[in-house]
């Protein structure tokens, strides 16, 4: 019995590294996110730069707002510089804490 393959079946070779390497950030550390989640953040990423009408674009600011809303945060830290302060920010939802509890 042979196994009918859908023609779009290599997705994974065009995939980007990103969610590929679960368990890793970009920066190579420890990266718990699922790879269900790196999915659903590339559509969103999608969406937002290449949809082509109200509704593509709707369904990305909609992605965006449940997968910010559902972030389990993955922090990178950064020291003050300048006029900015310590912190750190989320590497997917982009939310920040300031060490000082303020804003820059």
């Amino acid at each position: 019995m042979s196994t009918w393959t859908h023609p779009g079946a290599d997705y994974c070779s065009r995939l980007p590294q990103s969610i590929h390497d679960e368990g890793l950030d970009s920066n190579g550390n420890p990266d718990p996110t699922s790879v269900d989640r790196r999915w659903l953040w590339r559509l969103e990423g999608f969406l937002a730069i290449s949809g082509t009408n109200a509704s593509h674009h709707q369904m990305g600011a909609d992605l965006k707002f449940y997968l910010a809303e559902t972030c389990e945060h993955h922090w990178k830290t950064y020291a003050a510089e300048g006029d900015i302060a310590a912190h750190r920010q989320c590497s997917w939802c982009t939310d920040v804490e300031w060490a000082d509890g303020g804003a820059a």
